[in-house]
């Protein structure tokens, strides 16, 4: 309705004007109207989604100060991205935030669901080359992956090591070894290891046959049954 665009966008207000105004407009308008947590403008964005686009974190950290914000980490804005996939596209500061927060309290979904181009927010740190939220996004979701997790192919039907291992060898070609804001074999490295710990390491092996590596222990292509 017109009354929820416009406490809507008072509170979108607040948020682009909180260095100038302070935190307290925001802090009321939400504490007051608690139901605006879960309105959307034209984009499909909530007040969380409109913080994390703008990498606002004074914004962020009074808006997840309420409980009706976690109400919104699964709402999905027109490109079907979470407030996860946002971040996970903008900065690491917001990444290790919204992971801190969902390892509290159980919404595990979020790292999960796959927007319109069928990525979760692991692929969309891959894809952004978000070296920082990569490793957040791994770490403090590792013990919640499921087999199933690690093979969610998107809808070119890349699964998220398929995505990196494809940076790191073309990073590898250009003859850059090692680096802290764009992806290379250590990195690959890192995530085959996660692989390894939910027992599907043999896909990884199956994509470095297929780029015609070799394995070091069985000095042949890489199988389903090496484990270097």
């Amino acid at each position: 309705t017109n009354k929820d665009l416009v406490l809507l966008f008072e509170v979108f207000n607040a948020i682009d004007d909180i260095e100038k105004n302070g935190w307290q407009p925001l802090f009321y308008l939400i504490k007051d109207h608690p139901e605006v947590f879960l309105l959307q403008d034209s984009r499909g964005f909530t007040p969380l989604q409109h913080a994390v686009s703008t990498s606002n974190r004074m914004a962020l950290r009074i808006l997840l100060t309420q409980q009706p914000a976690k109400s919104a980490f699964l709402v999905r804005d027109t490109s079907g991205c979470n407030p996860l996939h946002l971040a996970a596209a903008m900065k690491a500061h917001e990444a290790r935030v919204f992971c801190s927060l969902v390892s509290t309290e159980g919404l595990s979904k979020v790292f999960w669901q796959r927007n319109n181009d069928g990525d979760t927010p692991l692929h969309v740190a891959i894809k952004h080359n978000n070296v920082d939220a990569f490793y957040y996004l791994l770490l403090d979701s590792l013990m919640r992956w499921t087999k199933r997790s690690f093979l969610m192919q998107n809808n070119a039907g890349h699964i998220p090591y398929e995505l990196l291992l494809n940076k790191a060898l073309a990073r590898q070609r250009a003859g850059i070894v090692d680096s802290d804001t764009v992806f290379t074999m250590s990195h690959a490295e890192t995530l085959e290891n996660a692989y390894r710990q939910v027992g599907v390491y043999y896909k990884c092996a199956e994509l470095k046959a297929k780029h015609g590596l070799r394995c070091p222990g069985h000095r042949r292509l890489y199988c389903a049954h090496c484990r270097h």
